[in-house]
């Protein structure tokens, strides 16, 4: 490494030494931001870098960042880029550094409604966005910027704000409520409406979920509107809708309507989503967020679990693990199955390592598997693998004491479930 770094330090003009002692040698985020000093007159004296070091930094060591800033002003509710500026982090442990600027310079941050540090992302940390920086207009525009990256750096560093309680949760899901019927990527608004539900459900106070779950609702809903018919933003948003109908007060009747596919055979579109037709995975969604607020009965399940013609695993993998202790009816306590279960699986593994372990969730029993509907704590007694065939098929036995509800099963890369048998 010695060897290498001396070439680099001919090559370059630096001490890279330096570089591979707060780089190589260190662990950590730094978390970089920008202030921004006017004068009595309101034009920009100042501009100041901040950056805050890893807890775990040595001390009297730095963090060298060689970075850009990009302006942005607001027009006519769309961010439009106004510059771009390269600037450079000392390798001193400063936490504050004044940059050298031009009056030309001075005069485009100062006029900047949004500026956005680490543009086009050439370095490695964090961006604290903040009032100053023009949090405001990045809440209000953020999706209507042209470059991919720009709007994937923005919800990037808008998120990370959200899990480092720099930013508040309502604030984020403003952000989100704002932008998702403008975001053009399905990529990114995927992120938004599933980050936005993450937000509300990990970080938000439980008396005010509820509002921020219907305000969500109603901003998926609007964008579902606009979305073009057999889109796959068209179905993010639908996604988005039937998941978030689980904590909301609305998305009752849609859900109802999706829940059709589970039931019957169901043709055409979904009357909400033009170019989405009914089948039975939305279908078993839609029942798991009905199930969530009790408005499903033991009886649907049932008729939609005998018509179903999915395989084992796909049944197992329905994800209904929010219905509440409340809904536990009589009949479901008198299923609570008795005495040790025996499970054997038979998958099929080709993408998955020989020594791979299933994981067990919880779902209902009643003599077989049959329904999902509450996920409690699950008790495994013991987990072996049986044997390995020669192919690529792998079979286990699974010990399991009761009381048992529910089972399930799933790997982290989803192999195929050829057979899965019950004693």
């Amino acid at each position: 490494l010695n060897d290498f770094l001396q070439v680099l330090n001919e090559v370059s003009g630096r001490d890279m030494q330096a570089w591979a002692n707060a780089w190589l040698q260190t662990s950590g985020v730094s978390a970089l931001g920008t202030k921004r000093v006017y004068g009595e007159d309101g034009q920009l004296t100042d501009l100041i870098l901040t950056q805050e070091l890893p807890a775990q930094q040595p001390a009297g060591l730095g963090r060298p960042h060689v970075a850009k800033l990009e302006t942005f002003a607001l027009t006519d509710g769309k961010l439009v880029s106004t510059g771009l500026l390269s600037l450079e982090y000392p390798a001193e442990p400063v936490s504050e550094y004044r940059v050298e600027l031009t009056d030309e310079q001075k005069k485009l941050v100062g006029e900047a409604d949004l500026l956005m540090l680490n543009a086009e992302d050439h370095t490695y940390a964090k961006v604290a966005l903040t009032d100053e920086d023009g949090l405001q207009a990045a809440i209000e525009g953020v999706s209507t910027l042209e470059s991919a990256l720009s709007r994937g750096l923005i919800w990037g560093s808008l998120w990370e704000n959200v899990r480092d309680a720099r930013l508040p949760v309502t604030t984020y899901v403003d952000a989100v409520v704002r932008n998702v019927s403008k975001e053009p990527s399905a990529s990114l608004l995927g992120t938004m409406v599933n980050n936005a539900q993450v937000a509300i459900a990990t970080f938000s106070a439980p008396t005010g979920r509820e509002r921020l779950y219907d305000a969500l609702y109603d901003a998926f809903a609007a964008a579902l509107a606009q979305a073009q018919p057999g889109s796959d933003e068209q179905l993010i948003l639908l996604r988005g809708l039937i998941s978030v109908s689980t904590n909301a007060t609305k998305g009752e009747e849609l859900c109802r309507d999706i829940a059709r596919g589970a039931f019957e055979d169901t043709t055409g579109d979904i009357a909400d989503a033009t170019g989405i037709p009914y089948d039975q995975n939305l279908g078993w969604s839609a029942l798991g967020a009905l199930a969530s607020r009790n408005l499903v009965t033991v009886e649907d399940l049932d008729r939609a679990v005998t018509r179903t013609r999915l395989l084992p695993c796909l049944l197992l993998s329905v994800r209904l693990p929010h219905t509440r202790p409340s809904w536990k009816t009589s009949r479901c306590r008198t299923t609570l199955w008795p005495r040790p279960l025996t499970v054997l699986l038979v998958a099929r593994l080709s993408c998955v390592s020989p020594t791979t372990t299933p994981t067990l969730r919880l779902c209902c029993l009643s003599g077989r598997l049959v329904r999902l509907v509450w996920r409690p704590a699950l008790c495994v007694a013991c987990t072996r693998r049986l044997r390995t065939t020669p192919a690529p098929l792998r079979v286990w036995v699974l010990r399991v004491t009761p009381p048992l509800r529910w089972l399930s099963v799933g790997w982290r890369r989803t192999p195929r479930l050829l057979r899965l048998c019950v004693a």
